[in-house]
Protein backbone atom coordinates (compact mmCIF):
# COMPACT_ATOMS: atom_id res chain seq x y z
CA UNK A 1 0.00 0.00 0.00
CA UNK A 2 2.18 2.82 -1.04
CA UNK A 3 -0.55 5.37 -1.36
CA UNK A 4 0.55 7.09 1.41
CA UNK A 5 2.88 9.18 -0.53
CA UNK A 6 -0.23 10.84 -2.53
CA UNK A 7 -3.31 10.33 0.39
CA UNK A 8 -4.32 13.22 2.21
CA UNK A 9 -5.40 13.21 5.76
CA UNK A 10 -9.03 14.69 7.15
CA UNK A 11 -7.49 17.91 7.85
CA UNK A 12 -6.10 17.95 4.24
CA UNK A 13 -2.06 17.81 5.18
CA UNK A 14 -0.04 15.80 3.03
CA UNK A 15 1.13 12.51 4.67
CA UNK A 16 4.48 11.68 4.18
CA UNK A 17 5.64 7.89 4.39
CA UNK A 18 7.06 8.26 7.84
CA UNK A 19 3.44 9.48 8.47
CA UNK A 20 2.03 6.63 6.89
CA UNK A 21 4.02 4.30 8.92
CA UNK A 22 1.60 5.17 12.21
CA UNK A 23 -1.68 4.01 9.69
CA UNK A 24 -3.44 0.76 10.88
CA UNK A 25 -5.45 -0.28 8.17
CA UNK A 26 -9.03 -1.33 8.68
CA UNK A 27 -10.02 -4.70 7.68
CA UNK A 28 -13.01 -4.50 5.03
CA UNK A 29 -13.87 -5.49 1.78
CA UNK A 30 -11.53 -2.73 0.81
CA UNK A 31 -8.47 -2.01 3.04
CA UNK A 32 -9.22 1.98 4.13
CA UNK A 33 -5.72 3.72 5.94
CA UNK A 34 -6.89 5.33 9.06
CA UNK A 35 -4.27 7.54 11.12
CA UNK A 36 -3.45 7.31 14.45
CA UNK A 37 -3.86 10.64 16.07
CA UNK A 38 -0.34 12.88 15.85
CA UNK A 39 0.50 13.32 19.37
CA UNK A 40 1.05 9.47 19.80
CA UNK A 41 1.77 6.56 17.76
CA UNK A 42 0.46 2.56 17.88
CA UNK A 43 1.07 1.29 21.43
CA UNK A 44 2.36 -2.47 21.80
CA UNK A 45 -0.50 -4.70 21.30
CA UNK A 46 -1.56 -2.58 18.80
CA UNK A 47 -1.94 -3.46 14.96
CA UNK A 48 0.60 -1.53 12.83
CA UNK A 49 -1.17 -3.38 9.57
CA UNK A 50 -2.97 -6.28 8.91
CA UNK A 51 -1.46 -8.02 6.04
CA UNK A 52 -2.83 -10.84 3.32
CA UNK A 53 -1.50 -13.56 6.07
CA UNK A 54 -3.54 -12.32 8.61
CA UNK A 55 -6.47 -12.18 6.42
CA UNK A 56 -5.98 -16.17 5.56
CA UNK A 57 -6.04 -16.54 9.39
CA UNK A 58 -9.33 -15.11 9.94
CA UNK A 59 -10.45 -16.77 6.74
CA UNK A 60 -9.71 -19.68 8.69
CA UNK A 61 -10.93 -19.06 12.30
CA UNK A 62 -14.17 -17.79 10.64
CA UNK A 63 -14.35 -21.07 8.92
CA UNK A 64 -13.58 -22.77 11.69
CA UNK A 65 -13.06 -21.09 15.03
CA UNK A 66 -11.75 -24.70 16.37
CA UNK A 67 -8.89 -25.08 13.64
CA UNK A 68 -5.48 -25.31 15.60
CA UNK A 69 -2.64 -23.13 15.60
CA UNK A 70 -0.72 -26.03 14.07
CA UNK A 71 -3.73 -26.52 11.59
CA UNK A 72 -3.32 -22.98 10.24
CA UNK A 73 0.04 -23.25 9.97
CA UNK A 74 0.05 -25.92 7.88
CA UNK A 75 -2.63 -24.27 5.76
CA UNK A 76 -0.94 -20.69 5.10
CA UNK A 77 2.76 -21.68 5.61
CA UNK A 78 3.93 -20.23 8.65
CA UNK A 79 4.86 -21.51 12.37
CA UNK A 80 2.99 -22.34 15.13
CA UNK A 81 4.32 -19.82 16.61
CA UNK A 82 3.92 -17.44 14.36
CA UNK A 83 0.78 -17.89 14.07
CA UNK A 84 0.01 -17.77 17.57
CA UNK A 85 1.63 -14.28 18.11
CA UNK A 86 -1.00 -12.93 15.25
CA UNK A 87 -3.71 -14.31 16.54
CA UNK A 88 -2.70 -12.70 19.71
CA UNK A 89 -1.96 -9.59 18.49
CA UNK A 90 -5.28 -9.75 16.67
CA UNK A 91 -7.86 -10.73 19.79
CA UNK A 92 -5.41 -7.58 21.84
CA UNK A 93 -6.56 -5.19 19.03
CA UNK A 94 -10.23 -6.42 18.97
CA UNK A 95 -9.82 -7.76 15.38
CA UNK A 96 -10.89 -10.98 16.87
CA UNK A 97 -13.70 -10.51 19.50
CA UNK A 98 -14.43 -13.60 20.80
CA UNK A 99 -15.41 -17.44 19.76
CA UNK A 100 -19.23 -19.05 19.38
CA UNK A 101 -20.28 -22.09 19.68
CA UNK A 102 -23.84 -23.11 17.76
CA UNK A 103 -25.32 -26.19 19.05
CA UNK A 104 -26.91 -28.27 16.62
CA UNK A 105 -30.55 -29.86 17.55
CA UNK A 106 -28.80 -33.08 19.00
CA UNK A 107 -26.30 -30.72 21.08
CA UNK A 108 -27.33 -31.03 24.81
CA UNK A 109 -29.59 -28.35 26.07
CA UNK A 110 -28.16 -24.98 27.37
CA UNK A 111 -29.79 -22.72 29.68
CA UNK A 112 -33.08 -23.53 31.63
CA UNK A 113 -34.16 -26.84 32.14
CA UNK A 114 -38.00 -26.45 31.75
CA UNK A 115 -40.03 -26.00 29.16
CA UNK A 116 -43.64 -24.88 28.40
CA UNK A 117 -46.12 -23.80 26.04
CA UNK A 118 -48.30 -21.15 25.98
CA UNK A 119 -51.28 -21.10 23.61
CA UNK A 120 -52.62 -17.76 23.15
CA UNK A 121 -56.15 -16.74 21.47
CA UNK A 122 -55.64 -12.90 20.27
CA UNK A 123 -58.61 -10.46 19.86
CA UNK A 124 -59.16 -11.07 16.03
CA UNK A 125 -57.94 -10.25 13.01
CA UNK A 126 -54.34 -11.10 11.98
CA UNK A 127 -52.93 -10.06 15.18
CA UNK A 128 -50.06 -13.14 15.08
CA UNK A 129 -47.30 -11.03 14.36
CA UNK A 130 -47.64 -8.44 16.47
CA UNK A 131 -48.28 -10.34 19.36
CA UNK A 132 -44.66 -11.65 17.82
CA UNK A 133 -42.85 -8.54 17.86
CA UNK A 134 -43.80 -8.21 21.25
CA UNK A 135 -42.05 -11.15 22.28
CA UNK A 136 -39.36 -11.84 19.94
CA UNK A 137 -36.79 -10.81 21.85
CA UNK A 138 -36.93 -12.65 25.27
CA UNK A 139 -33.82 -14.81 25.07
CA UNK A 140 -36.74 -17.89 26.49
CA UNK A 141 -38.80 -17.54 23.69
CA UNK A 142 -37.60 -20.71 21.92
CA UNK A 143 -40.16 -20.47 18.88
CA UNK A 144 -43.72 -19.42 18.41
CA UNK A 145 -46.49 -20.79 15.91
CA UNK A 146 -49.39 -19.27 14.34
CA UNK A 147 -52.20 -21.85 14.28
CA UNK A 148 -55.05 -22.56 12.17
CA UNK A 149 -58.44 -23.50 14.05
CA UNK A 150 -59.33 -22.18 17.90
CA UNK A 151 -56.09 -21.23 19.43
CA UNK A 152 -53.88 -19.13 17.63
CA UNK A 153 -50.77 -18.79 18.61
CA UNK A 154 -48.48 -21.58 20.63
CA UNK A 155 -45.35 -20.18 22.30
CA UNK A 156 -42.76 -22.54 23.41
CA UNK A 157 -40.85 -21.38 26.25
CA UNK A 158 -37.88 -22.43 28.65
CA UNK A 159 -37.31 -21.08 32.17
CA UNK A 160 -35.65 -22.17 35.28
CA UNK A 161 -38.25 -20.71 37.96
CA UNK A 162 -42.12 -20.85 37.97
CA UNK A 163 -41.72 -17.06 38.13
CA UNK A 164 -40.75 -16.47 34.74
CA UNK A 165 -43.29 -18.48 32.84
CA UNK A 166 -45.75 -16.18 34.88
CA UNK A 167 -43.79 -13.17 34.08
CA UNK A 168 -44.07 -13.63 30.28
CA UNK A 169 -47.78 -14.52 31.08
CA UNK A 170 -48.64 -11.15 32.52
CA UNK A 171 -46.11 -9.27 29.84
CA UNK A 172 -48.88 -11.03 27.13
CA UNK A 173 -51.97 -10.42 29.03
CA UNK A 174 -50.59 -6.58 28.48
CA UNK A 175 -50.89 -6.60 25.14
CA UNK A 176 -54.08 -5.30 24.05
CA UNK A 177 -53.93 -7.90 21.11
CA UNK A 178 -54.02 -11.11 23.34
CA UNK A 179 -56.91 -11.96 24.82
CA UNK A 180 -56.42 -15.22 26.80
CA UNK A 181 -53.06 -16.81 27.61
CA UNK A 182 -52.89 -20.52 28.97
CA UNK A 183 -49.50 -22.01 30.41
CA UNK A 184 -49.17 -25.52 29.78
CA UNK A 185 -45.77 -26.49 31.52
CA UNK A 186 -44.12 -30.05 30.04
CA UNK A 187 -44.02 -32.43 32.24
CA UNK A 188 -42.60 -34.67 30.43
CA UNK A 189 -40.84 -35.52 26.81
CA UNK A 190 -40.67 -38.19 24.59
CA UNK A 191 -38.01 -38.32 21.53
Amino acid sequence: MERAATDRSPAGARLTRAMASRFVPVLGHSAEIIPFPAERAPTQGEMKKIDDIDVKILEILSEDARASISEIGRRIHKSRTAVEARIARMEQAHIIRGYRVILGEQGPRVGPANEAFLIIRHSGGSDCHIIWNEIKEYPNVVECHSLFGPLDLIVKMRYAQFEELMAMKEHLNGISEVREVTICPVLKTWS
